[in-house]
C-alpha cells in the first residue's frame, strides 16, 4: 500500500466509498504500518571523561520526500556520571540529540561533590525532539555525551540497548 496524496474537497462533492477508502483509510493506515524512518541500537555503556563523545549515530539516512515531518528519539536503560571528583569540586554532564552541530534536544546537569565519596547518579533517559521537516533530504543525527570532572555514561543491557531512531510525526 502506498500514500495517496490527499485530494481537495468542493462543495456538493458526491463521496463515494472508494474515494473515502482511497484517501482517508488507506492514508492511515500507511501511516500506522510506516512511523520508523531509521533507527540503531548500542547494547554496550557509552562514556565520555572530559570531551564530548558521540555514543550512537544514524548517518547519512535518506528521509522520503512523502514523509512530512519527522522527529528523533533517544533513550537509555540510564544516563548519569561516573567517579565524582570529591574536595568541594563541580561536576558536570550533558546528553544531547544533534543533527551535525544543531542540538535538537540537550539534558545537563551539575552537581557540587563535597567530599570523594559522593555517589555516582543516574536517571532513567528518554528524549523527543520537535518535530523537523526534513522530507526529501538525507540526514545524520546522533546522540552525543560529555563529562566535564566525571565520566558522563549511557547505560544500555542486552535487554535494554540504547536507541537512536527517526520516526514519521502524526
Amino acid at each position: 500500500m502506498a500514500w495517496t496524496n490527499p485530494r481537495t474537497w468542493i462543495t456538493n462533492e458526491f463521496v463515494t466509498s472508494a474515494i473515502l477508502n482511497t484517501h482517508v483509510r488507506d492514508n492511515m493506515l500507511f501511516l500506522k504500518s510506516n512511523p520508523l524512518i531509521a533507527v540503531t541500537t548500542a547494547t554496550t555503556n557509552q562514556d565520555a571523561t572530559g570531551t564530548q563523545a558521540t555514543a550512537i549515530a544514524l548517518n547519512n539516512i535518506a528521509i522520503p520526500a512523502d514523509v512530512g515531518a519527522v522527529y528523533v528519539e533517544a533513550w537509555a536503560l540510564s544516563v548519569g556520571y561516573l567517579n565524582p571528583p570529591g574536595g568541594g569540586n563541580f561536576f558536570s554532564w550533558s546528553f544531547e540529540i544533534v543533527m551535525t552541530s544543531t542540538v535538537l534536544h540537550s539534558y545537563s546537569g551539575s552537581v557540587y561533590a563535597s567530599s570523594n565519596t559522593d555517589a555516582n547518579g543516574a536517571y532513567p533517559y528518554y528524549a523527543r525532539s520537535t518535530d523537523q521537516d526534513w522530507a526529501g533530504s538525507t540526514r545524520s543525527v546522533s546522540l552525543r555525551i560529555t563529562g566535564t570532572n566525571c565520566t558522563a555514561r549511557a547505560s544500555a543491557s542486552g535487554a535494554s540497548p540504547i536507541k537512536l531512531r527517526i520516526v514519521r510525526a502524526y
